[in-house]
């Protein structure tokens, strides 16, 4: 499993030989930084919804390169905006596809 670091997120990923149609996700925000559901949850919606816009941009040949499983980790201590986070996914995503040498880094 490696990592890489994408202020508010931690994204921990993995590859293989093996491509499936998508990558696997998985989005964690932490109960100790958040203590309300209510608060986790926003994050959460907000981080889907900027994945979900943002993949349609990178499908075809660059969506071959993105890892197998992918996890976004929210490090962040406040609630950012949608659009702050709409665009560090671009900037994940891109750093993903320019990458070519990914490979499964234990």
């Amino acid at each position: 499993m490696s990592q890489r670091f994408f202020y508010p997120f931690r994204v921990l990923y993995r590859t293989s030989d093996l491509k499936s149609e998508s990558p696997q996700i998985l989005i964690s925000v932490p109960k100790r930084k958040f203590k309300k559901a209510v608060d986790r949850n926003v994050i959460k919606r907000r981080t889907r919804e900027a994945y979900r816009l943002t993949k349609p941009q990178f499908q075809g040949l660059a969506y071959n390169k993105l890892p197998d499983i992918m996890g976004f980790i929210y490090i962040g201590t406040d609630i950012e905006s949608f659009e702050l986070i709409q665009k560090k996914m671009h900037q994940i995503f891109a750093a993903f596809t320019k990458n070519e040498n990914l490979k499964n880094e234990v």
